[in-house]
């Protein structure tokens, strides 16, 4: 896993415990899902995903400014954001490598993106991941707004960089 977010100074999230509770996060159920409580790291005692029996879940957690996903209750990726007036800013995205290639990332964005849609934002793809997705799904071509320097340099600033 990397350790900053895009090149920058600010470690990468995923070691770092929250301190918030389940409540605190908004949950979008996955069909076939069901949420257990969320540990931090995934077990890597745990078999692969292949061989387990729960769904993912993905969950916002507006306190954190980014979306999760968790298999058999472990955050395995996340996706972070800043909001931007009514644009969602999506920054950087990440699967731990214990769970890689199992297409857990495009199961996190397209539900974020459904959440993007469903509160009535726009979408502004700066992750190289998201920008990708979205070529590849054009049914959020009309949310979606491009990546300006204007926008890059107000990420910059929100961001510490």
């Amino acid at each position: 896993m990397r350790s900053g977010f895009a090149g920058s100074n600010e470690p990468a999230p995923l070691g770092v415990h929250s301190g918030f509770g389940r409540a605190a996060a908004r949950h979008l159920r996955i069909p076939g899902s069901r949420v257990e409580g969320a540990s931090e790291r995934p077990d890597p005692e745990r078999p692969p995903m292949s061989e387990q029996t729960a769904a993912p879940v993905v969950r916002r957690v507006d306190e954190r400014h980014r979306y999760e996903i968790l298999v058999d209750g472990a955050r395995a990726g996340l996706t972070a954001y800043r909001d931007r007036d009514d644009r969602r800013v999506f920054f950087h995205t990440e699967v731990d490598e214990a769970y890689a290639g199992q297409g857990l990332a495009a199961i996190l964005v397209r539900h974020a993106l459904d959440d993007v849609r469903a509160s009535g934002m726009r979408i502004v793809p700066v992750c190289p991941y998201v920008a990708k997705f979205l070529k590849k799904n054009e049914e959020f071509a009309d949310i979606t707004d491009p990546v300006t320097p204007e926008v890059l340099q107000w990420l910059d600033a929100r961001l510490g960089r």
